[in-house]
């Protein structure tokens, strides 16, 4: 793995290599930051180095040496403060990645009470890193593989919760791997990794088909579960964009300079796009038939997203009630399916918070932005 410290210091001293790009980590959040208004930046270890574990090998599990704890901390700082001299200031850094396996890629375990007592405990990282890091940036832990792990190492880890600022998950695999019901916390919950990829499928442009978990539907609904079951804040897949189909991005950088958009990308664009940082969820009247989801943005505008899963029609009824002294000014809708992709639809005009009836396509996800406007109150 790329480490600013891949060796052990030889004269008590660390030394510390950062090479302005962190594979081109840099430039990727600096025109995120510059040219799309991005303000959260997330980074995670997933491995202490090698020379600071008990199998001395990045990859392939292992623990982080109790006695290297102190060296690991400092890392993590360092680390933190190399991003900061790029302008960028994480706002959370998790300690670890996939505790729960060993696998080929950077991978490492957290001592609990049946590993030898030789070897660090989440408590052990998160204490000393939260009283050494700038309060600034906050702790994430502990990136399980899936939803049924998180739930086991979020008791294995409680004692340092209150350190912690979010809780990170995978949700690969599991029983479940996806969300069945919020986790035990108050704290933020974030999926940090999906993707098709554990199903070893490819890069598809299919929105519904067999309901594959390539498909674009599949995703939406994946959205929903973990937002509105999972009680989960935010969700990351895996991989954004990149040149192998291989590996299911949601976009394909082609060897031919072009690229292709997966369906999978759209599904995540009804969210991302309409439901913006600092939102909060309410709830809505639920049917059997169709999925709902409610939304209030800062700037005060409802998103409300609708997943029609059957292979007909479904119409429901969108009532934006007046909230005084705003009104529902205006409802405009935005349809994925197997011949739109994130299309405007039209925009409705409400009067005096009136229903509106909205038919649904079959196998379908619908976004209606709702935007209010301020009425004159008695007083003025």
């Amino acid at each position: 793995m790329n480490s600013i410290e891949p060796q052990a210091p030889t004269d008590g001293k660390p030394v510390y290599t950062w090479d302005h790009s962190a594979s081109n980590q840099v430039w990727l959040a600096k025109t995120a930051r510059d040219e799309y208004g991005l303000a959260t930046f997330y980074a995670d270890a997933w491995s202490a180095p090698g020379w600071m574990k008990t199998n001395g090998r990045d990859d392939e599990g292992g623990y982080l040496v109790k006695n290297k704890v102190a060296d690991y901390v400092d890392y993590l700082v360092e680390y933190v403060r190399a991003w900061s001299s790029e302008g960028i200031s994480l706002a959370h850094i998790g300690i670890v990645n996939e505790p729960n396996v060993v696998k080929e890629y950077a991978t490492m375990g957290l001592g609990n009470e049946t590993t030898n007592s030789t070897v660090a405990t989440a408590f052990d990282i998160i204490r000393p890193l939260r009283a050494t890091l700038n309060l600034s940036t906050g702790i994430s832990c502990c990136e399980a593989q899936g939803w049924s792990m998180a739930r086991d190492l979020l008791e294995e880890v409680r004692p340092a919760l209150d350190d912690l600022s979010v809780v990170t998950t995978h949700a690969y695999k599991g029983d479940p791997a996806a969300p069945d019901v919020p986790l035990n916390t108050t704290l933020p919950v974030w999926i940090t990794e999906n993707s098709p990829i554990m199903h070893r499928l490819n890069f598809s442009q299919v929105w519904h088909a067999n309901s594959s978990e390539n498909e674009g539907l599949v995703w939406a609904n994946n959205l929903h579960t973990a937002l509105v079951d999972g009680n989960v804040s935010a969700y990351l897949y895996w991989i954004g964009a990149g040149p192998s189909g291989q590996e299911a991005p949601l976009v394909w950088l082609a060897d031919d300079g072009g690229y292709k958009v997966a369906t999978t990308y759209w599904a995540m664009a009804h969210w991302g796009r309409f439901i913006r940082p600092g939102s909060r969820r309410v709830e809505v009247e639920r049917s059997e038939a169709i999925k709902t989801s409610a939304y209030v943005n800062t700037d005060g505008s409802v998103v409300i997203q609708a997943i029609n899963n059957a292979d007909r029609n479904a119409t429901i009824f969108l009532l934006a009630p007046d909230s005084r002294p705003r009104q529902a000014r205006s409802i405009t809708a935005w349809l994925t399916d197997n011949s739109h992709h994130l299309q405007n639809i039209g925009t409705s005009y409400p009067e005096n918070g009136q229903a509106l009836d909205a038919v649904l396509p079959p196998r379908s996800l619908t976004t209606f932005h709702v935007q209010y406007r301020w009425l004159k109150t008695d007083k003025q």
